[in-house]
């Protein structure tokens, strides 16, 4: 009998040892295979694809990127992360007792429609967020019974247990940057903000913490991503300025 384990290596398929991780943002897709109930990274890249296409033919983009590599549609559990700056967030008990819950989204983005709103609850609260026309429902037909999350909400869920003190997390990209600002396990603020120099991160920074009156240098710093030159000056910068500044390696 023929085995698709070769030397002793990972059974992929077994689907019911692995989920599948798929990233989608304006700029590109990624999938992933990885171990169930686990951080680690991919165990092994089904699809990596980076684009610069029109808002008008993104869905058409992702659609032909998924098709067209059908290793991503065998049976596995699966989680669609969004990565997008059209991200609101609200209290969930406060969604509950609303009777129309997407004008919360929708009287921000007024051109966007109910229907392709996703939503994602943690820990008491709920993030509404959108990519592109037709994209939800693209995504129900292809992946029945997948978990929709919000790359911001997954940071917060993955950094919220973190501690007692106030902790912002920046996450740098080539031309924008996640700032998460949590204090204990509750969310204060998290958004998707442009940058083209280091200065533009360190005003970033500052400005959020400012804003929610928790500037002093108890609080956490922490930065991650893939741009070393500008997490290095951001991370000297701040530790002028606060106790504790961290660099971590990219997930």
């Amino acid at each position: 009998m023929e085995s698709n384990r070769k030397n002793n290596g990972p059974d992929y398929s077994d689907t019911g040892q692995w989920q599948l991780i798929v990233n989608i943002s304006r700029n590109g897709i990624f999938a992933g295979l990885h171990i169930r109930h686990s951080d680690e990274p991919a165990r092994r890249i089904l699809l990596s694809q980076q684009w610069d296409v029109s808002e008008e033919s993104l869905l058409d983009k992702i659609e032909d990127s998924i098709y067209d590599n059908p290793s991503v549609l065998d049976d596995y559990s699966a989680q669609i992360v969004i990565e997008t700056p059209r991200t609101i967030f609200v209290p969930t008990a406060i969604l509950e007792q609303e009777e129309d819950p997407a004008s919360f989204f929708t009287d921000i983005y007024n051109n966007v429609l109910p229907e392709d709103i996703m939503r994602e609850d943690v820990g008491g609260v709920t993030a509404l967020f959108f990519l592109t026309p037709g994209l939800k429902s693209f995504l129900a037909r292809t992946f029945p019974g997948a978990k929709f999350r919000s790359h911001l909400m997954r940071r917060f869920d993955q950094f919220r247990k973190g501690g007692a003190t106030a902790r912002l997390y920046i996450t740098v990209r080539n031309a924008d940057a996640d700032l998460i600002l949590i204090s204990g396990d509750n969310l204060v603020s998290a958004s998707t903000q442009k940058w083209q120099t280091p200065t533009d991160l360190a005003y970033r920074l500052f400005n959020l913490l400012d804003v929610y009156s928790m500037s002093g240098p108890e609080v956490e710093i922490h930065i991650n991503g893939k741009h070393p030159e500008a997490i290095g000056n951001l991370a000297e910068f701040a530790r002028q300025y606060f106790h504790t500044v961290t660099i971590h390696s990219e997930k």
